[in-house]
Parts: structure tokens; C-alpha cells; sequence
């Protein structure tokens, strides 16, 4: 039987490691991310002060802004009351210690796990995200600008259709380098194979790393290839 599983992902622009580890509900851990992190250094007496880069790395855990990582949750006993009950708390708990309702740069993240993976599948997934898009952004901006909207032209969470894919200097299929969008929805529903629908998907096939900019998306389909679930 497949077991579909889902977790979560909070980014807070605010949060410090240090004052919330020991406060999160059990399963819950909290990481270090580069998309989040920022140059603020916050002391014992909640004291900042700035750091340079190479600071940064060298004191994560009195850095401002960090990422908490839900536990992985199985879809046949998903505990829906008990996961909004830990959601609330979690988001009282870094509002407590700073975070605002609205920032520039924090964001959540859903991920769900894709046991097995078919031409159909990818193709059905674009094409519920194009219809779709808007809605997400509707939800997911809660009446305000959504994530990087202004602050970073919407670098880590551009649209699919239209003008959302980025722009990049990729080899066309003759080998040479030329200035070409990362893909477009029609591309991928006409593909005729697995292989071809990650080609034309920022070319994944010819390019598998972790850090590939397709992955920027509101709907990214990369991180199936990456750690098997859809984002």
C-alpha cells in the first residue's frame, strides 16, 4: 500500500534559535536557513547588534531568523486538530519573540511526498497549478503582498504560467548557450515521456543539483527529483 506523507516548513525573518528550541512541540525542530537568515546577532539580553557574513555562519543559534521543521505526517492517521492546535502555538510562540504579521521575507512551506511519480501525475500537477495560481496567491498573501513581492522581485516564489518562470543563459538542445525561460506550462503538458517533461523542466535531466533555480517557484516540482516530494 502507498503511504503518502506531508510536512511543513515556517520560515521566520525574526526567530531565534536560541529562545524557542526548547519550546517547540514534540517532533518540531528548528534549522538554519540561508534564504532566511539574516545579519542581526541577538545576545542573552536581547541586545543586537550586526554581524558580516562570515559571523553569520559561526553563530547560528543567536542569529536572527530561522526555519522550524514540522515532523513527517502520515495522510492515514493525519491528526488535523492536533496539527492546527501545534500551528497556532507555534505561530503565537515566534510572534512572542519578535515576529511581526507581516514581513518581507518570512513564508511556510508544504511538502508532500510522491511515493511514485508518472508522466500523468507531473502533467496533472501543472495543470491544477495553472488554474489554480491565482487562488494560491490569493491564500497565501492574506490580503497583503505575498513574500518578495517588492523585497526581491519574487525571487523564491515566482508564478508558473506566463512571465513567472525565470530567465536564465541554459545550452538549447544543439549545445549552445542562449538566454532561455527555465520552462512554460505548455511545453510541459505536451511532453511525451518522463524524460522530456523534466527536460523541458529547466532541464533537470542534463542538470540535477540542488541549488537549480527552477526550483524557485510557487508550485516546485524539482524537489520530487530532489528529495521525492512535491513543494
Amino acid at each position: 500500500m502507498k503511504t503518502y506523507t506531508v510536512g511543513m516548513e515556517i520560515e521566520s525573518e525574526y526567530c531565534i534559535d536560541v529562545f524557542v528550541r526548547d519550546k517547540l512541540p514534540p517532533g518540531w525542530q528548528i534549522v538554519h536557513d540561508a534564504s532566511i537568515k539574516s545579519s542581526v546577532r541577538v545576545n542573552n539580553l536581547g541586545e543586537k547588534s550586526r554581524m558580516s557574513s562570515s559571523q553569520r555562519s559561526s553563530d547560528p543559534f543567536y542569529t536572527m531568523g530561522s526555519e522550524i521543521i514540522s515532523p513527517v505526517f502520515n495522510v492515514k492517521d493525519f491528526d488535523l486538530t492536533k496539527i492546527r492546535r501545534d500551528l497556532c502555538y507555534i505561530t503565537n510562540l515566534i510572534q512572542e519573540n519578535g515576529e511581526p504579521e507581516k514581513t518581507w521575507r518570512s513564508g511556510i512551506h508544504i511538502h508532500v511526498g510522491l511515493p511514485e511519480v508518472s508522466l500523468y501525475r507531473l502533467k496533472s500537477i501543472i495543470q491544477l497549478g495553472r488554474y489554480m495560481e491565482d487562488v494560491f496567491f490569493q491564500i497565501s498573501g492574506q490580503g497583503y503582498q505575498f513574500r518578495g513581492q517588492f523585497f526581491n522581485k519574487c525571487l523564491y516564489c515566482r508564478p508558473i504560467t506566463k512571465k513567472g518562470p525565470q530567465v536564465f543563459y541554459l545550452n538549447d538542445d544543439e549545445g549552445n548557450e542562449r538566454l532561455i525561460q527555465l520552462f512554460n506550462v505548455h511545453d510541459l503538458l505536451s511532453a511525451n515521456s518522463i524524460v522530456q517533461f523534466w527536460d523541458r523542466y529547466g532541464g533537470c535531466t542534463r542538470d540535477r543539483q540542488r541549488w537549480h533555480p527552477v526550483r524557485y517557484s510557487w508550485l516546485n516540482l524539482y524537489s520530487i527529483l530532489y528529495r521525492g516530494t512535491l513543494e
